[in-house]
């Protein structure tokens, strides 16, 4: 999935909660992680109504993350795939 032109698309991980924007709204899960599994729980969203588009993205989005059941980093780069091993989402660093 890569993002719409004009939008963002981040995730960050911090105690045991993913938070990031989903293009349009801002969202927050908890999750888990050991070893190479990865569960999320439901994603909260702010309630900001953006174009129709937008909202699509934002809705794969979510709904790619939390289907997430394993994660491998690479060259510094998260991957997240599902449980039968299709990759999800990729994900790089913020430049600084």
């Amino acid at each position: 999935m890569s993002p719409l032109l004009n939008s963002e698309l981040t995730i960050a991980f911090e105690n045991g909660t993913a938070s990031g924007s989903a293009g349009c709204n801002t969202f927050r899960a908890a999750y888990t992680a050991d070893a190479d599994t990865l569960t999320f729980g439901p994603a909260a969203t702010t309630r900001r109504m953006c174009a129709g588009d937008l909202m699509t993205q934002e809705r794969e989005f979510l709904a790619a993350i939390e289907a997430s059941a394993r994660w491998v980093t690479e060259g510094g780069v998260l991957h997240l795939h599902r449980a039968d091993g299709a990759r999800e989402l990729t994900a790089s660093p913020l430049e600084p």
